[in-house]
C-alpha cells in the first residue's frame, strides 16, 4: 500500500491593509440662519409683524433664484410677557421665527447678509461652509483611498516575491458613516440685533433708520478637508523562499 503524498496546495495567503486620502477643496455652499423677532401689546399684532418680516426676508432671499439651494423655517415661538404673574396680567407678546438657508453664490451672499441684518429685530448667523451632499469630492476621496490600499498591498506582496491575486474584502473603517469622513473648519459670525432686544450701541441699525445700506462683506471661504479611510484584504500568491 503506497503512502499518501503530502498535499502541494495551501490556502492562499492574505495581506490586509488600510488606505486613506485627504483632500482640501473649496466649499460649494454657504449656510446661514436668520432669526426674526416681533413684539407688541396685542397677540394678533405680534403675529402680523412676525409674518410680514418673515415674508420680507424669504422674498428677498428667493430673489437669488437657483443660487439658493436650501430654505426652511423652524423655531416659531410666540409667548406672553407677564407683568403680574399672580393675576396673569400680560404686558406684551414676544415672537420669533428662524429661517435656514444655503447659497452657492458667495459674492451675492456678501451683500445679502448685512442687508438682512439691517432689518428690524433681525439677527443673522453664519456663514458655515459646506459641500453638497452629492458632491463628487466624496467619490474622489474614496477612489484615492482605494488606489492607495491596492498600491500598499502590492508593495507588501512584491517585497516577499509574491503578487496580488484577488480581493477578499473592502470596507470603510468602522463602517459607521455613510460618507467619507468630512471635517469642516467653520467660521461663523453674528450680525444685527437679537430678536426682541433693543439695538446695541454702534450695532446694525434697523430698517427705516436714516443711515445708508450697510457695505457688503468681503467673504473669504475656508477650504474644507475631506478624508476617506478604508480597510482592504487581498489574497496573494505564495511568496518565494523567505
Amino acid at each position: 500500500m503506497s503512502e499518501p503524498t503530502p498535499s502541494t496546495s495551501r490556502s492562499a495567503p492574505i495581506v490586509r491593509v488600510r488606505g486613506s486620502a485627504t483632500l482640501e477643496v473649496e466649499p460649494e455652499l454657504a449656510r446661514f440662519t436668520v432669526e426674526v423677532g416681533a413684539q407688541a401689546k396685542d397677540r394678533r399684532l405680534t403675529l402680523e409683524r412676525l409674518t410680514n418680516r418673515n415674508d420680507t426676508i424669504r422674498e428677498r432671499i428667493q430673489e437669488f433664484g437657483e443660487a439658493v439651494t436650501e430654505m426652511s423655517s423652524s423655531a416659531l415661538r410666540v409667548r406672553p410677557v407677564l407683568r403680574d404673574r399672580r393675576n396673569e396680567r400680560v404686558s406684551n407678546y414676544h415672537g420669533h421665527v428662524r429661517l435656514h438657508a444655503a447659497m452657492s453664490d458667495f459674492d451675492a451672499l456678501g451683500g445679502l447678509l448685512p442687508e438682512l441684518a439691517n432689518q428690524e429685530l433681525t439677527e443673522v448667523r453664519g456663514p458655515w461652509w459646506r459641500l453638497r451632499t452629492d458632491s463628487p469630492v466624496y467619490a474622489r476621496a474614496r477612489s484615492q483611498a482605494a488606489r492607495e490600499a491596492v498600491e500598499r498591498a502590492r508593495v507588501y506582496a512584491e517585497a516577499l516575491g509574491a503578487r496580488l491575486t484577488g480581493l477578499v474584502e473592502l470596507a470603510d473603517v468602522g463602517l459607521s458613516s455613510e460618507h467619507a469622513n468630512t471635517h469642516v473648519r467653520e467660521m461663523s459670525a453674528s450680525y444685527g440685533d437679537a430678536p426682541g432686544a433693543p439695538p446695541a450701541p454702534g450695532g446694525a441699525r434697523s430698517a427705516g433708520a436714516t443711515d445708508t445700506s450697510p457695505a457688503p462683506l468681503n467673504l473669504e471661504p475656508e477650504q474644507i478637508e475631506v478624508s476617506a479611510r478604508l480597510e482592504a484584504t487581498f489574497t496573494m500568491s505564495q511568496p518565494d523562499e523567505l
